[in-house]
């Protein structure tokens, strides 16, 4: 007698795909459905039919059933743009939407990271800056060089954030109780990997 699956194994994707204007989950067997396209997205965040939105990436949180999309939305989309974030449950179909907005440029373009945590930490980075969010959403920052500089790009003659890599590079007298715990326990560090076409710069930035 075959095993019947649970109800949120079957619903588990595989992969998410998404346009600026749709997002689709991906199953087995080439199966894919749409989860949530700008319209709705529109009307979930009360705007304006003169408003723009666009689904700018999308994120596997490490819950086993939840994904995060980053959103931004401008009327007129002149200067800048104003960004949220959405979780999604795929076993309950429920969105929630997290304390986070920035204001940014229209041309700039974030990427999420979720470090290993039971509660949504995560950081994200743009071409010059990297943003923090720890503990739910409850402790938020911006990572600064010792000088207060957060135009990271000036360290490297102008180059762009190429990547973020997370990890702790000093000893500590005590283990970390989790790979996202680092934030808050100094000494701690971001290596931020900031790339050019020539030039390749490792610059270690503390957190306070």
């Amino acid at each position: 007698m075959e095993r019947e699956e649970p109800q949120s194994e079957k619903r588990k994707s595989i992969l998410a795909i998404w346009t600026k204007s749709e997002f689709y989950l991906g199953f087995s067997a080439f199966r894919f459905m749409k989860v949530i396209d700008s319209s709705m997205l529109k009307a979930a965040l009360k705007l304006s039919p003169a408003a723009t939105v666009v689904i700018e990436s999308v994120e596997y949180t490490w819950h086993p059933l939840e994904l995060a999309l980053v959103v931004y939305y401008c009327a007129p989309c002149t200067t800048t743009k104003s960004v949220r974030m959405l979780l999604y449950n795929e076993d309950s179909g429920n969105w929630a939407f997290q304390d986070f907005q920035l204001a940014l440029p229209v041309d700039s373009n974030l990427v999420p990271y979720f470090l290993y945590s039971a509660l949504p930490d995560l950081i994200l980075w743009d071409a010059h800056t990297v943003y923090y969010y720890y503990k739910n959403f409850t402790i938020t920052g911006i990572i600064r060089t010792e000088t207060g500089e957060r135009n990271l790009s000036k360290l490297s003659q102008g180059s762009k954030i190429h990547n973020v890599i997370i990890g702790n590079l000093f000893s500590h007298p005590q283990p970390y109780p989790s790979s996202s715990s680092f934030l808050l326990l100094p000494p701690s560090c971001l290596v931020f990997v900031v790339a050019a076409a020539l030039l390749l710069t490792l610059s270690i930035v503390t957190l306070e």
